[in-house]
């Protein structure tokens, strides 16, 4: 009869699982790691979108005739929301950076760091393209606003959870400090 090793499939499934790129580090982060990055993830992203909700709660709040969708369109056709993803994603840098010491160096670090360049740049020139006056069509930023947006949301997620998954962890270096002082002791005693 064919009989599976369950652990030995799983475990081959995340040596398979951690090769690809951006996603494979995944397989050392805990839920405790995810939890940690949900409660960053969504307290940073409303604080630095906090000004741009302000601003479309004050335009609609001054124009009662346009809804407030239309308000969030208006502003997403000048390309606000490209400004306000590169500031977002430019912290990432230095959390992929980070000198760690002795800690396991930040999952593939490279092509996160061009993922995000790339971004950055192509939101700061659409950005720096509509604000020097070259004519774009107000629907094409949107799009591109969004998109550029929805795509680097999962990215600054997935940087919060590496970086979790990376920090110290007090606690489990005490027991690993106990365990290795207790394995000593009992070869000491033979």
């Amino acid at each position: 009869m064919f009989e599976i090793n369950i652990q030995a499939a799983k475990d081959s499934l995340a040596f398979y699982f951690s090769k690809i790129p951006l996603l494979g580090g995944l397989v050392h982060c805990t839920l405790r790691d995810h939890l940690a990055a949900v409660a960053e993830f969504l307290t940073t992203l409303f604080f630095s979108f906090l000004p741009l909700l302000i601003a479309y709660l004050v335009e609609w709040s001054n124009n009662h005739e346009a809804s407030f969708t239309a308000s969030i369109n208006k502003n997403l056709y000048n390309g606000e929301l490209l400004l306000y993803v590169s500031s977002l994603l430019s912290p990432i840098f230095y959390l992929v950076l980070k000198n760690r010491g002795d800690a396991d160096r930040f999952p593939s670090k490279m092509s996160h760091l061009l993922l995000y360049f790339s971004l950055i740049l192509l939101a700061s020139y659409v950005f720096g393209q509509r604000r020097s006056g070259f004519i774009f069509d107000p629907i094409s930023i949107s799009m591109i606003s969004k998109y550029v947006f929805y795509i680097s949301l999962p990215l600054f997620y997935l940087v919060l959870v590496y970086n979790n998954n990376l920090l110290p962890n007090p606690a489990r270096e005490m027991r690993d400090e106990e365990e290795e002082y207790t394995n000593q002791v009992r070869k000491h005693r033979g």
